[in-house]
């Protein structure tokens, strides 16, 4: 994350200017640890304090001071976490809750998956101590097994099973919640329920730059939101850019807007999108451009976008 901050200041340095402010970034935050650990990483590289203003405790000769700044991070209390509809999936509404038990947890489709691999996944679930007839309980185990075999923690160092599984079984797992992944993603009422709300905010903040006014507490220049992979395959599943793949750790969505040179009275606006995951160049960050379907070019006219994206923006929740 702190890398990626890097690449912000980096590929946006004539936009964000050489004053390093930390008020002229709006950072938002889910409440989960994890979360405000990264968007701290990505603000640490984005923002050093180059400038004799945001420098501090410098006459003690202590380094911190002019190599890091604090920053305001907006989040939720951590005991209502699951209520942070823009950050976070937790939080259903009703006819939410019905789709994903009806549309995904008990469809007939992820029930076929689990029934195919039973053999697999009995064999799995005696080791592991638990019973994977769920696609949440299978997900929950490949993230588990993914991360350590990440970290080389392998379960066959502890006799658990052959060396030659420890990547088998975490590529068998990753196949099977792709397609679970899938399923879900695919589902309108979840699409607009797990993805709405942060298209909301995304299309209020480029009307609000536009416009020149604001609902927060500056004008600011960058937008930073800090969430899940569950809740970034949502949003690029409801923007219709979601390649079907996993999100990996550190994955990032990047919604430029520009104006075209020589426009005027709020016209010439267009929206660009970059999508991270892990695409390295060089040990660099490299961004896949995406195109947004229906758009004539990678550059969407602002009115187009707000087109695209209305049909997954909703106002009253309880709906």
């Amino acid at each position: 994350m702190y890398r990626i901050g890097q690449f912000v200041r980096q590929a946006y340095a004539d936009y964000l200017g050489s004053q390093y402010s930390p008020r002229e970034v709006y950072a938002r935050s889910s409440a989960a640890d994890r979360c405000l650990e990264s968007v701290q990483l990505l603000l640490a590289g984005a923002y050093p304090p180059t400038t004799a203003k945001w420098q501090w405790n410098i006459s003690t000769g202590a380094q911190l001071g002019s190599n890091w700044q604090p920053f305001p991070i907006y989040t939720y209390p951590a005991e209502l976490i699951d209520n942070d509809t823009l950050l976070r999936v937790g939080h259903y509404c009703p006819k939410a809750k019905e789709a994903y038990n009806n549309n995904y947890l008990k469809s007939n489709r992820v029930m076929s998956l689990i029934k195919k691999e039973t053999e697999f996944l009995d064999k799995l679930g005696k080791t592991v101590g638990r019973q994977l007839n769920d696609p949440v309980v299978i997900d929950n185990l490949r993230d588990t097994l993914t991360i350590e075999y990440s970290r080389k923690y392998f379960w066959s160092n502890h006799s658990m099973w052959p060396s030659s599984d420890d990547k088998a079984i975490v590529d068998k797992l990753n196949e099977m919640v792709s397609k679970f992944k899938k399923i879900k993603y695919s589902d309108q009422v979840l699409k607009k329920t797990g993805g709405g709300p942060l298209v909301k905010e995304l299309v209020n903040n480029i009307k609000e730059s536009i416009n020149g006014t604001t609902s927060k507490p500056y004008n600011y220049k960058l937008y930073l939101y800090s969430t899940h992979d569950i809740k970034l395959s949502f949003l690029l599943s409801a923007l219709n850019v979601w390649n079907d793949l996993l999100i990996p750790f550190g994955s990032s969505l990047i919604v430029e807007l520009h104006q075209q040179l020589g426009a005027i009275n709020g016209k010439g606006y267009f929206v660009r999108l970059y999508y991270y995951n892990e695409t390295l160049d060089d040990n660099k960050v490299c961004p896949y451009l995406l195109k947004l379907p229906n758009c004539t070019s990678v550059d969407c006219p602002v009115d187009q976008f707000y087109s695209l994206t209305n049909s997954v923006i909703f106002n009253d929740w309880n709906r």
